[in-house]
Parts: C-alpha cells; sequence; structure tokens
C-alpha cells in the first residue's frame, strides 16, 4: 500500500514535485532532479522517433477519411488536409521524411509527405500545392477532397529518413533548407530536433512570403529559421543555403 499523503500519478504525466534528498536532507536531491529530466522532457521527446505504436504496412491500402481541411499559403495554393481511419483506430506509425501514396478517384496516385506531428496517433497531416498545368493530380485534390470525403491510401514508407546526431550519425548538427512546398517532409524533423533539444538551423526559401506554406508555423521557432524570399533577396545561391555551417553539419534539403 502506498504511504499516507503520497501522490500517485500515471506515468504518462509529468512530476509535480522533485522529492527530497535521498538522504533527508533538505535541498532536493540533484540525482533526482536529473532522472526527473529525462523522464519528463527527454524520454517523451525521443518517443518521437522511437514509438512503440503498430508499425506501418506500405503495401497495404487503407480508406481514410478527410478530418479537416485549411489554407496554409496567403495565396491560397496550398491546402493542408487532416486524414484520419474511418473507424476511428489509431494510425500506423511514422518517422520525419515520411510520407503516403494517395491513389485517387482518377487512378492517378501521388506521393505527399506527411506534415504533421509523428506522436500523434489518431491522423496524419499532407499538404498539397495547386498547380493548374501539372498532371492534374494536385487539382483533383484540391477540387474533390472535401471534409468528410475519402481517399484510399498506401503507407506510409520513408524513403528520406532522419539520422538523430548520437544515435546512427556522426555529425553535430542539423541544417534544414527548404523551398516553397518543400517544407512538408522538413517540418516534421524541425520539430523533432527542437523536441530533442540538438542543435540546428533552418533556410526556408521562396518566391514571396505569400506563396510559403505555414509561414507561422515555421517563424515560431524564432531565430533558427531564415526566412529569405526571391522577391526582396533574389534567387538564392549555395552559399546562401549552407553559408558558414561548421562541420561536422548532417543536410536535410
Amino acid at each position: 500500500p502506498r504511504p499516507p499523503g503520497s501522490k500517485f500519478r500515471p506515468h504518462n504525466e509529468p512530476v509535480a514535485e522533485v522529492p527530497p534528498h535521498l538522504f533527508g536532507r533538505w535541498r532536493h536531491d540533484p540525482i533526482l532532479r536529473v532522472s526527473t529530466f529525462l523522464a519528463d522532457i527527454v524520454l517523451p521527446a525521443f518517443s518521437v522517433l522511437m514509438h512503440p505504436r503498430r508499425v506501418a504496412e506500405p503495401d497495404v491500402t487503407r480508406v481514410l477519411r478527410v478530418a479537416a481541411r485549411e489554407i496554409v499559403a496567403h495565396d491560397k495554393d496550398v491546402v493542408a488536409l487532416t486524414l484520419v481511419a474511418g473507424d476511428g483506430k489509431p494510425l500506423p506509425h511514422w518517422t520525419p521524411g515520411a510520407h503516403l501514396d494517395l491513389l485517387l478517384e482518377s487512378g492517378r496516385m501521388r506521393e505527399y509527405s506527411l506534415c504533421g506531428d509523428p506522436a500523434d496517433a489518431d491522423s496524419y497531416r499532407i499538404a498539397v500545392r495547386r498547380i493548374p498545368d501539372g498532371g492534374g493530380g494536385s487539382v483533383e485534390v484540391h477540387e474533390t477532397l472535401r471534409v468528410g470525403a475519402t481517399v484510399r491510401v498506401k503507407g506510409p514508407r520513408n524513403g528520406m529518413p532522419m539520422a538523430v546526431p548520437g544515435y546512427g550519425s556522426s555529425a553535430g548538427r542539423l541544417r534544414f533548407v527548404a523551398g516553397g512546398i518543400g517544407i512538408t517532409p522538413i517540418l516534421p524533423m524541425m520539430r523533432a530536433a527542437e523536441r530533442l533539444g540538438l542543435d540546428w538551423s533552418m533556410i526556408y526559401t521562396g518566391r514571396s512570403a505569400d506563396t510559403i506554406p505555414f509561414l507561422a508555423e515555421v517563424q515560431a521557432f524564432g531565430d533558427k529559421v531564415t526566412i529569405r524570399t526571391d522577391d526582396t533577396h533574389g534567387l538564392p545561391t549555395a552559399a546562401d543555403l549552407i553559408g558558414d555551417t561548421p562541420t561536422p553539419t548532417a543536410l536535410y534539403a
């Protein structure tokens, strides 16, 4: 039985207060402080990449429902779709860099990067830029996948996995580079790097501020992100994108 006055908490709730010193001193024990930090901050963050959820079966076809739809660029050409399972069950786990294959009603198949949170077991998020003179897939997504519509998907699968410094990578820091809709695979990587407390930076480019998707989400990372638009700074060079990045640095673009 628990001693009188003790506090019980579920394993996934943060400790409200660090216990006193192990040997009865009035100051809180430094070892327990470190243990509390690891339990409440580091381990949940690392679980973004190492999560016990069901592993994806990339060749299995599923039917997902559009639960939400949001315009995420000022020029209104980029729409973000939140997809959920029709039966409400948790979706297979994915890692930053993964994508879904959308099997559209027309017979077209299009790959779209997952740009939500891997820790969210209930939904996937993708974003699609409308390209009127393209192959027709983006226009079909914009015109037919309204809230409540269903779509067949395969995946997730990951052809661009993120190697975490210290865990499968010898790099000491990360540099992310994205242009326009290319932000979609990078967003989850940025969130994972931030949660894990990694040393990282990012250059985000676009024709103008109006064409850049998820601008507010990216700006929320503060001075780790540099936003560069062609109408203000001109077309970027390789030096503009890589700059004085020290080595060893892993580059994701």
